[in-house]
C-alpha cells in the first residue's frame, strides 16, 4: 500500500525509480498515494515492480506499508499459496 500519513507530500504519489537510488526517478510514471502495487521486496529498503523500483522509506517516513491477508499473512504470500 502506497501510504502518505507520515510523509504527507503534497504530490499525487510515489515515483518509480529507474535504479535503486533516490534520485533516480521516472517521471512518466507514479504509483499514486492510497494504491496498492505487488512488488517483490528487495530487503534492502526497495521494492521491485514492473522492472521499476519503489523505496519503502522517503525522507525518513515509511511510504510502503506491507497488507496482511485476513488470516494475518502478507498478502502476496496468501496469493502464491493459493495459487493465484
Amino acid at each position: 500500500h502506497v501510504d502518505n500519513s507520515r510523509l504527507q507530500a503534497n504530490t499525487y504519489g510515489l515515483a518509480y525509480r529507474y535504479s535503486k537510488r533516490i534520485e533516480d526517478t521516472n517521471k512518466n510514471k507514479t504509483a499514486p498515494w492510497g494504491s496498492s502495487v505487488q512488488a517483490v521486496d528487495l530487503c534492502d529498503g526497495w521494492v521491485l515492480t514492473d522492472g521499476h523500483y519503489l523505496p519503502k522509506v522517503l525522507n525518513g517516513k515509511l511510504v510502503l506499508l506491507e497488507r496482511l491477508s485476513p488470516t494475518g499473512v502478507p498478502a502476496a504470500a496468501a496469493a502464491a499459496a493459493a495459487g493465484a
